[in-house]
This record gives C-alpha cells, sequence and structure tokens, in this order.
C-alpha cells in the first residue's frame, strides 16, 4: 500500500507539472498536436467536439494532459487520428488543462493500419443499422457499444430528463452484462474457458468503446473480479471500491477532475455499499424479487449521485426510479437480441427475426422515455453549494449507518460478475 502511494504521488505530481505548462499558455495563440482519445461528437451549433491528449507543442513533446477543442468542420475526423489544431488556448475545465474553441485543424493523421477495433466496431454497426430502422438502432448500439453520440439530439434531451443516460455510456453496467452472459455461456466448458473469454471481453469491449474514464473503471473491476473469482476468493467491497480507485487513478491522474469518473465511482459505490444495507433492512434475510432488486439498486446509486449533479447541473429529476424500472429489466434482453442480428447478418431469415424481437423492446423503451421525458413536472431546479453538498453526503451516510446498525448488516463479499441466481462450479 504505501508503494501505491509512492507511485500515486509521483503521478499526481507529474501530472501537474504538464497541466501546469499548459496552463500557462492560456490567452495566447497556438499550433498543437495530439491524439482524439474518444469519438468526436457534433455540438447543437454544427461544431465538432475534440478530446485530445499526448500533446505536442513544439519542440515540447509528450506533455501528458487533455485538451478540448471544437472544430468547425469535422474533415472526417476519428478516433485515433493525430491532429494538429491552430487557435487560442484558453483556460479547461474538469480533466481539460486547456481549451481552443474555434480552432482549425490544419492536419489530420490517421495511423497504419489504422484503430482496428473502431473498424470492427463501425462494420458490426452498420450491419445492425441495416437490419434495424433509426432512432431504434442507435439507441441499440447505445446500449451494445456505447455509441451515444449516434443519438438524435432530442432523444439524448429525454435521457437526460429520465436519468437513463447511464444506460448508452460504455460503463459498468453495459460490461457487467455482457460479461455475465460470456460466463454463462463458456462455464458450461470450464471454469478456465470461463474465465479466459470473459476476459478477453473485457479487454475487446474497452478497445472498442474506448478508454473513457468509467469504462477504465468497469474494466477494473470486472478484471479483479474475475481473477477473485476464478481462483475462488472473494473480495470486500470497501477494498474494490479503493483498489478500482487507486489504479485509475495511477492510469490518469486527471480523472480525478473528471465528472464521469466521478459520477463513475460513486454510483459504484451506491451498489456495493448502500445496495445491501438498504435490502438487509427492509427485507432482512428475505430476498427481493428480480424488479424489487432493480429499483434498490437504482436507488442506492440515485442517492448516492444525487449530490454530485445537483452541484454540477442544478436540476433533480423526479422521473428516475419509474423510468429505470421500467427500462433496465429488459436491457440485457435486447443487446443479446441487437448482437445476434449482426451475429447473424448473413442469415436473412434469423437475422431479420431477432430485429424484430429488438425493433419491438426498443420501441418500448422510446416510447417510455419521451412519455416521462415530455411531462412538465419530470424536472425541478435545485441549485446547491458545496457546502450544501456536503451536508447532503453527511445525511446521507446518517441515514445508511442508521438502517447498517438497526438491519445488523454486515457488508457482503461480492462479485460483480456473478448472478445472484448462480452456484459455485
Amino acid at each position: 500500500m504505501i508503494l501505491v502511494v509512492i507511485l500515486l504521488t509521483f503521478r499526481f505530481a507529474s501530472t501537474n507539472r504538464n497541466q501546469t505548462y499548459v496552463s500557462q499558455l492560456a490567452g495566447e495563440t497556438v499550433e498543437v498536436s495530439g491524439t482524439v482519445f474518444d469519438d468526436p461528437d457534433t455540438a447543437s451549433n454544427g461544431l465538432t467536439k475534440l478530446r485530445l491528449n499526448n500533446l505536442y507543442f513544439g519542440n515540447v513533446k509528450n506533455v501528458e494532459a487533455n485538451l478540448y477543442v471544437t472544430v468547425g468542420d469535422d474533415k472526417g475526423i476519428q478516433r485515433s487520428d493525430k491532429v494538429t489544431i491552430h487557435g487560442k488556448l484558453v483556460e479547461g475545465f474538469g480533466s481539460f488543462a486547456g481549451s481552443i474553441y474555434y480552432g482549425d485543424a490544419t492536419k489530420i493523421e490517421r495511423p497504419v493500419p489504422g484503430d482496428l477495433a473502431l473498424q470492427a466496431r463501425e462494420m458490426f454497426s452498420n450491419l445492425i443499422k441495416e437490419r434495424i430502422e433509426e432512432p431504434e438502432s442507435n439507441l441499440a448500439l447505445g446500449y451494445l457499444l456505447g455509441m451515444r453520440r449516434a443519438l438524435p439530439s432530442d432523444l439524448v434531451e429525454v435521457l437526460k430528463i429520465t436519468g437513463l443516460t447511464h444506460i448508452v455510456v460504455a460503463s459498468g453496467y453495459n460490461l457487467t452484462i455482457l460479461v455475465r452472459f460470456m460466463r454463462r455461456i463458456f462455464g458450461k466448458v470450464s471454469r478456465f474457458a470461463s474465465f479466459f473469454f470473459a476476459l478477453v471481453l473485457v479487454f475487446g469491449f474497452i478497445a472498442i468503446t474506448g478508454a473513457s474514464p468509467s469504462m477504465v473503471r468497469a474494466g477494473i473491476v470486472a478484471t479483479i473480479s474475475l481473477v477473485a473469482w476464478y481462483f475462488g476468493r472473494d473480495i470486500h467491497p470497501v477494498r474494490l471500491l479503493l483498489i478500482t480507485a487507486l489504479l485509475t487513478l495511477i492510469l490518469n491522474p486527471t480523472y480525478i477532475d473528471d465528472l464521469g469518473w466521478q459520477l463513475s465511482m460513486v454510483a459504484f459505490a451506491g451498489v456495493l455499499l448502500f445496495s445491501p444495507i438498504i435490502t438487509k433492512y427492509f427485507y432482512d434475510d428475505k430476498k427481493p424479487n428480480f424488479f424489487m432488486q432493480i429499483l434498490l439498486e437504482t436507488l442506492s446509486a440515485t442517492i448516492l449521485t444525487l449530490p454530485i449533479l445537483l452541484f454540477n447541473f442544478g436540476f433533480l429529476s423526479l422521473v428516475t426510479l419509474p423510468a429505470n424500472v421500467l427500462v433496465l429489466p429488459t436491457i440485457p434482453f435486447v443487446m443479446a437480441v441487437t448482437f445476434l442480428t449482426g451475429v447473424f447478418f448473413w442469415f436473412a431469415f434469423l437475422s431479420q427475426f431477432f430485429a424484430f424481437i429488438s425493433s419491438i423492446i426498443l420501441k418500448y423503451h422510446i416510447a417510455v422515455m419521451e412519455f416521462f421525458g415530455e411531462q412538465n413536472w419530470a424536472i425541478m431546479e435545485v441549485n446547491i453549494n458545496i457546502v450544501a453538498m456536503v451536508f447532503l453526503y453527511a445525511i446521507i451516510f446518517a441515514i445508511w449507518f442508521y438502517m447498517k446498525k438497526v438491519s445488523h448488516a454486515k457488508l457482503q463479499e461480492v462479485n460483480v460478475v456473478k448472478w445472484d441466481y448462480e452456484k459455485e462450479d
């Protein structure tokens, strides 16, 4: 643990130097090169948003910092491209050391043979789109591959209002579903086959969706949990949270300022730490049914992320719980049939059959989202400062401690890649 702390301290010091170098250039017109580390997306005003790392400022190379850039013409820029941007550098925000708005992309270099995982994703998504119409296909690809930026703007808006954005962002929820299904399929072959192919899926999924902060967190959790399951070990949830946080910050210290990473970690803590206590408090030794389990886990994650969301966005969604309960239980199934739609593309009858089933469920999801998202009372404006945020967390943890003490609950050792109903081999 001491070695980890020393390494983390060194990483923070190194990153801080790079962040400081970039921030000192604020106000100057610069030419900077960097690698696009996430899928570009288009803003409502038509500008293309780019996120760059591995920065080069003239002779100063390998500046370890993130840069946020908007350009008027994307020129076909893709993830993993190296681009050169000319524009005025201003202060950054969150995990970005600086920003360039309305920059000019003067040079674009695509590595050879390029991002193979991205190419595979595009090929597979095109097969899905030939079988399933939009916007259903866009939503399905958001579930399966985290391709949120292909969604129409009106659907993105209702996802925000209903608190369902997390299901179309490549994250722990998507990855856990896929890994659990992989374990079920290969578990009948052997324990090693189940472990090996699930692990391959973890790294393959991260390569396809991109190493976003929430995805890196999910990948580390899944890997640790798989290794623990394979060797017959359990990991206490608090220990799992700490290890995950430390490893992600060692990989990239800027995650600590990234809202996506913060929400991902806090939501994960809600499911691991709060959900078992709430379940024990209300059910004692009984086991809740599937829908109630979904409700309790959603409630736990929602409660823990609420103060951060109020502080950053200033509104409270009043329809999050019903929307999640109505949609979440069917997502594993629709992910499976969407995947099979692409896999059996060249077997027209089978592919069309799976596409038909997927479309029906997706239309239901969109109807639920639009119904709740269009209600005038769906959101309530609530602005809080950092003091109020800390106070809210104090109240939440006081209630948690009370429920834990009254129910005599003990935090269970968990493995997030194992279904609740599974028996050990």
